[in-house]
């Protein structure tokens, strides 16, 4: 169906399939792009981005069409550069008490994330919290879990791990050598044990 505001389409749309299975269906092989958006961007904004084709995300207050309400969005973003060498990421925005952020969670072009923050990326993984609330939660549901932190390089590998089974002993863990270097135990007295100290 045409009219002067585009085309409506009132049932299924197969791309590349005959029998689409949802309200749109993209169909390629693996050597073709199953979708392709694009927008014309000559320039860098002052904070040094620029947003190019995206998607959002759109939902309603409830089943009998009530305000329309942009959810979220992914979108491309030219973070540097111009002509053949330009720097580009993917932002992610999500929205709060009714309004679109205008960036939640960035995914650099060299691969590192950010939350809460979308610049001087340097590490494979930036945090930036404002609030007197946990930044990082790691959390396991049952009463015998042992919720683990692995930080390892190519010579050692090391836990930090809330032991459920030894009583929610917090260890420190040199996981190559299986030895248990520190102990710190539960309670109001709060003991710590080191490795080779009895």
């Amino acid at each position: 169906v045409a009219d002067a505001e585009g085309l409506y389409v009132t049932n299924k749309v197969g791309i590349g399939t005959t029998t689409p299975t949802t309200i749109l269906h993209i169909s390629g092989d693996g050597g073709s792009n199953s979708l392709l958006l694009e927008t014309i961007e000559n320039s860098v904004e002052s904070s040094g981005n620029s947003h190019g084709a995206g998607i959002d995300f759109y939902g309603r207050t409830d089943n009998s069409g009530g305000v329309r309400y942009n959810f979220g969005r992914i979108s491309a973003v030219r973070e540097s550069g111009g002509g053949g060498n330009i720097d580009a990421g993917l932002a992610f925005s999500t929205m709060t008490n009714g309004v679109l952020n205008p960036e939640a969670m960035r995914i650099s072009n060299t691969g590192n994330v950010g939350i809460g923050v979308n610049s001087g990326l340097g590490a494979p993984l930036n945090i930036v919290h404002s609030s007197n609330t946990n930044s990082i939660s790691i959390l396991g549901t049952g009463a015998a879990t042992q919720p683990t932190i692995d930080i390892s390089n190519a010579a050692v590998q090391w836990y930090m791990r809330v032991d459920g089974p030894a009583n929610d002993a917090f260890k420190f863990i040199e996981r190559t050598a299986s030895v248990e270097k520190m102990i710190i135990q539960k309670g109001s007295a709060g003991n710590i044990i080191l490795h080779g100290t009895g």
